[in-house]
């Protein structure tokens, strides 16, 4: 076996964690405080990666340096299998922005113990800049301004961080009055659609970088890892090598793939999905400059569920929930929610932007809407696994449940079982067992088999 290979499910190597005031006074954890655990969380509705650092400190450096919460952190942590640099978890580049030192408590004489607190840099710049300028005469894609935004403009973040980004179409004319960058980020979101028409776009960091994306082009990305439920006898056998294979590999524990704890966490209730917009709704736009009012529905139940591509195909609730679909039901299916898209256009021409493709929210809004609330409130399975740095936010996963009672005629569950998308993740490091653990939630918005 590989001398750089993981010995045993969760074993990974810290390789870097220090922290550096601002009158450049440095620490080495490591070898400075003793490290009781390490957590990473991540999520597809947040713009910004959360952390903390649990220390023993008998050395009294959180008052040397000092530790206050205004500090830089440099980190690198990896799975010891793993070597491509978009599967180690590195910050040593990018720092990451110390904020607050939470829960200090005196364990013994001469001993403290306190959570280090952390987030991206970008973030806190994010909260103390303002952007008022114009985007009429210069970048007029939504896409290029999200690139702006991020990257290129002196009153954006510039960050040095990969960024994600999924192609738009339609020119947008766009006046920013003094508006936060993630700000004006999440508002261009709701605007934007890609080159596939797609409306539902996300903006997140992972430990990969920034992602500004459709959640179809995040469904269609090739399966991160697979994880099986109950499967027996994986324990922590390593996989055999066939020794006449000259080619160098890295055993991976099987037991990477088995399930350490997990629940179906089904938060889909129709009570509350048929009045907040996922099972139907109606947009009324007004249009201020001519005085008139449209209108446009949407019905779940009915062709609007086909719109767009699906991780799986069947929707998670029967056609014939509320009875044969009738213009009577259907008017109540979508009056149950209603949204207002004031506008002022003449023709094609939106007065609002002076020029450029209209504000397209009025068509897209009611499928954006039930698409988001789906990955919010539909089917989720909460899962703990052997830690691995190569999962993130975003990632797709192959899980693998078995049938209820261990019935014959079935090897898996057939709704639950299949892709899904990672919602929100928690890396735990926990430094005196030297484990990684991931907590998970895991989405997806249809069954694979026809309810």
């Amino acid at each position: 076996m590989s001398k750089d290979g993981v010995q045993y499910a969760g074993e990974y190597q810290l390789d870097e964690l220090r922290i550096m005031s601002p009158n450049g006074k440095l620490t080495d954890l490591k070898t400075d405080m003793q490290i009781v655990e390490i957590n990473l969380f991540e999520s597809i509705f947040k713009n910004s990666i959360t952390g903390s650092v649990i220390v023993v400190d008998i050395e009294n450096y959180i008052a040397k340096l000092p530790i206050i919460g205004q500090e830089s952190m440099t980190l690198k942590l990896a799975t010891p299998s793993l070597k491509a640099r978009e599967d180690i978890i590195d910050f040593t580049q990018t720092p990451l922005f110390v904020h607050k030192v939470n829960l200090r408590t005196e364990i013994a004489n001469g001993a403290q113990t306190y959570e280090i607190q952390f987030v991206s840099p970008e973030l806190i710049l994010n909260n103390r800049k303002k952007i008022s300028k114009s985007y009429v005469k210069t970048k007029a894609n939504i896409g290029e301004m999200v690139k702006d935004v991020l990257k290129d403009s002196d009153d954006g973040i510039q960050t040095n961080k990969k960024i994600f980004l999924e192609s738009t179409i339609g020119t947008r004319k766009v006046v920013v009055p003094n508006t936060n960058p993630f700000t004006l980020i999440s508002r261009l979101a709701k605007e934007a659609i890609s080159g596939s028409g797609s409306p539902h776009y996300l903006f997140f960091e992972n430990t990969k970088g920034y992602h500004f994306r459709t959640i179809q082009q995040l469904f269609n990305q090739p399966m991160r890892s697979e994880f099986n439920v109950g499967e027996e006898g994986l324990g922590e056998k390593l996989l055999q090598v066939d020794p006449s294979d000259k080619t160098p590999q890295t055993m991976t524990p099987e037991s990477f793939k088995r399930a350490i704890a997990y629940s179906l966490n089904i938060k889909k209730d129709l009570m509350m999905n048929a009045t907040n917009g996922m099972i139907g709704g109606k947009v009324i736009e007004h249009n201020i400059f001519s005085k008139k009012l449209k209108t446009k529905t949407f019905n779940y139940l009915g062709g609007e569920f086909e719109e767009s591509p699906r991780i799986d195909g069947n929707r998670v609730y029967s056609q014939d929930v509320f009875g044969p679909m009738t213009k009577k039901l259907e008017d109540e299916i979508t009056n149950a929610n209603i949204s207002f898209v004031p506008i002022s256009k003449k023709g094609e021409v939106d007065k609002s932007f002076e020029s450029g493709t209209p504000n397209a929210r009025y068509k897209t809004l009611l499928n954006r809407q039930s698409r988001m609330l789906e990955l919010l409130n539909g089917i989720s399975i909460n899962m703990t696994v052997h830690g691995q740095t190569l999962l993130s936010a975003g990632d797709m996963v192959d899980v693998t449940i078995p049938p209820l009672g261990g019935n014959d005629d079935a090897d898996t569950e057939k709704f639950y079982s299949g892709m899904y998308m990672i919602k929100t993740l928690r890396h735990t490091f926990d430094q005196a067992t030297r484990t990684h653990v991931c907590d998970m939630e895991m989405v997806k918005d249809g069954f694979a088999d026809a309810i």
